[in-house]
């Protein structure tokens, strides 16, 4: 391994410890959150997109929500409590990623996530830093689990290089839910995992 390969790895090393400082706190609704294996790499927003895949560390500077210890439903609750905060008094409609995150949703999560496509409880939408559309309405619980669900699949398909958020903003992604729905069926039950309580019905 050459020089410049270490150091790399070692800044690296060095940057995923220093966004991993396991915490325990309360969510939204009151349920003690969960401090797992959520350890995961955040990647440059555009590393995903170049071709090969250049897969630079990310800084985890300016995220509010600690991906590392926390998951994609006490995401959601973060959003939902973000949106309805009284204090949000510059109308903020929308949550900034910075980074692509590689691993952080789990296949276990998935069944939680489509059990709330239907919702439509007012959340923050979800837009990466290096977006520039600015959102002006609210999201929903459905709409941001199926965008979720799509990260996911991003993390799967495309050999790894994919992750969350899937695209620059979510608010306008085009999500076919019942179409994710089928995915999340399909691919559970390749892993032996039918019973999660998942239809495509």
């Amino acid at each position: 391994m050459t020089r410049a390969k270490r150091m790399v790895l070692v800044v690296f090393a060095v940057s995923l410890t220093a966004c991993t400082t396991p915490t325990r706190a309360p969510n939204a609704n009151g349920r003690e959150a969960h401090v797992d294996s959520r350890t995961h790499p955040v990647y440059e927003p555009r590393a995903v997109k170049s071709s090969p895949p250049t897969l630079e560390p990310a800084g985890c500077d300016g995220d509010e929500f600690d991906f590392q210890t926390h998951g994609p439903i006490e995401f959601l609750d973060y959003l939902v409590a973000a949106a309805s905060d009284g204090s949000n008094s510059d109308r903020t409609v929308s949550y900034s990623i910075y980074g692509t995150h590689r691993g952080w949703i789990h296949g276990s999560d998935l069944a939680d996530l489509v059990a709330l496509f239907d919702s439509t409880t007012p959340c923050l939408s979800v837009s990466m830093t290096t977006s520039s559309f600015m959102s002006m309405e609210l999201s929903t619980v459905g709409h941001e689990a199926a965008f979720l669900v799509a990260g996911f699949r991003a993390d799967v398909e495309e050999t790894g290089y994919g992750g969350y958020p899937p695209s620059l903003e979510s608010v306008r992604a085009n999500l076919d839910k019942d179409e994710l729905r089928a995915w999340c069926v399909a691919y559970l039950e390749d892993l032996g995992d039918a019973e999660r309580g998942l239809t495509t019905a």
